[in-house]
C-alpha cells in the first residue's frame, strides 16, 4: 500500500458497493457515489458527470471499485467515460 501511496500523487479512494445503491436510476447513483467519494461538487453549467471529468483530468488519483463486481453494468458505462475524457 505504501508503495501506491507514493505511486499516486492524490489520494487513494475505495468506493464500496453499499456506496452505488441508491433509489436513483444506477448509473446516477454510481455517479453520484463517485463524485460524493471524490468530494466533487457540481461546478456552475456543468453536469456532475462534466464536473467529475474536469476534477479528475487534474488528478493523479488511484479509484477502487470494491466489491462491485454486481454492478459492472452501471460501472463500464461511467468507468469508459470518466477514462477517454
Amino acid at each position: 500500500m505504501t508503495e501506491l501511496r507514493r505511486r499516486y500523487r492524490d489520494q487513494i479512494v475505495g468506493i464500496l458497493d453499499k456506496m452505488l445503491e441508491s433509489e436513483a436510476g444506477a448509473f446516477d447513483a454510481a455517479r453520484d457515489a463517485v463524485a460524493t467519494a471524490l468530494d466533487v461538487q457540481p461546478m456552475q453549467q456543468l453536469s456532475i458527470e462534466e464536473t467529475l471529468i474536469e476534477a479528475l483530468a487534474e488528478r493523479d488519483q488511484l479509484i477502487v471499485f470494491d466489491n462491485c463486481e454486481h454492478q459492472l453494468d452501471t460501472l463500464v458505462p461511467l468507468v469508459d467515460r470518466l477514462l477517454v475524457q
